[in-house]
């Protein structure tokens, strides 16, 4: 997959929304890959910042990669005026929690995130399972 991924982005004129997924991807490939912050960014870049799927994808990419205040800034953006917060917001702080070594604070905004009536593995219900394992081993 992550071959893939390198392979569409040589490629010319590809989305905002390629770039995206495929920064998103790289989250779920640990050890495999390391999360391509430069993609997020390109995706933020082409879709003129406008796009806040595409925004949270570059929270949550910031967040993995330790830029904990550059995730923040970026979730603040993502999140706006809006109410109520969405669940992807809580996965980037729940990141940025697990980052700082605050275990139980990222299982609590993780397990706010609602299964999907379907998954395919790379959802955000997937990536907070995934994180939740990872937070709970922080706690021994």
């Amino acid at each position: 997959l992550i071959g893939i991924y390198r392979d569409l982005a040589a490629a010319r004129n590809i989305s905002a929304s390629d770039w995206n997924d495929m920064a998103w991807g790289t989250l779920f490939a640990p050890g495999a890959a390391e999360p391509n912050l430069e993609w997020a960014q390109k995706a933020v870049q082409l879709s003129q910042g406008r796009s806040l799927p595409i925004i949270q994808t570059l929270a949550s990419v910031q967040a993995e990669v330790g830029r904990l205040k550059e995730a923040r800034e970026s979730i603040l953006r993502y999140i706006g005026d809006r109410d109520p917060i969405d669940f992807g917001t809580f996965y980037v702080m729940g990141r940025i929690a697990e980052q700082l070594g605050f275990a139980d604070v990222a299982i609590s905004n993780y397990a706010r995130i609602p299964k999907p009536a379907r998954t395919n593995g790379v959802t955000l219900y997937d990536m907070a399972k995934m994180r939740i394992a990872a937070a709970q081993q922080l706690r021994k």
